[in-house]
């Protein structure tokens, strides 16, 4: 069971990881993979499909992996990486890059609305903004003076 439990994880994450950020708003993909195991187990357990018996050590088991990788994730950069979004950079000392952008699903009002959000609407003044692993947008502005 564990041996499975754990291939299922492995690639629910990795498939995960091939949407955007902002597919799933602030989870992470291993967030979304242990949401949709325990869901379906739950659901699998409530409406008798499966045996509660078998249901609950691997749902459990599930939840238990889960505190231990993104415990170890928060220490460990590398597997942070694995299953966690990346940072993206989006806007540069007032370049956009329309392909980090179209990469992760970020449409040019998208990033507007965060650039007004941090008080201006001309993006050469923007130094930096980075789609960040929580889906939010981050914009520095340059500094003057």
């Amino acid at each position: 069971m564990l041996t499975r439990t754990v291939v299922v994880i492995t690639i629910g994450v990795g498939l995960v990881q091939l949407a955007t950020p902002r597919a799933f708003n602030k989870a992470t993909p291993i967030d979304v993979e242990r949401a949709v195991i325990v869901g379906s187990n739950s659901s699998r357990a409530l409406t008798e499909s499966a045996p509660v018996a078998t249901v609950t050590p691997a749902t459990v088991l599930v939840a238990a992996i889960h505190a231990s990788v993104t415990r170890v994730a928060s220490h460990w950069p590398p597997l942070a990486t694995l299953v966690k979004w990346r940072p993206t950079t989006l806007v540069e000392n007032g370049v956009v890059d329309d392909e980090a952008m179209a990469s992760c699903a970020i449409g040019h009002r998208d990033r507007e609305a965060a650039t007004r959000h941090a008080g201006t609407r001309d993006v050469d003044e923007v130094e930096l903004a980075t789609l960040e692993r929580s889906a939010d947008i981050q914009v520095v502005l340059e500094r003057h003076g």
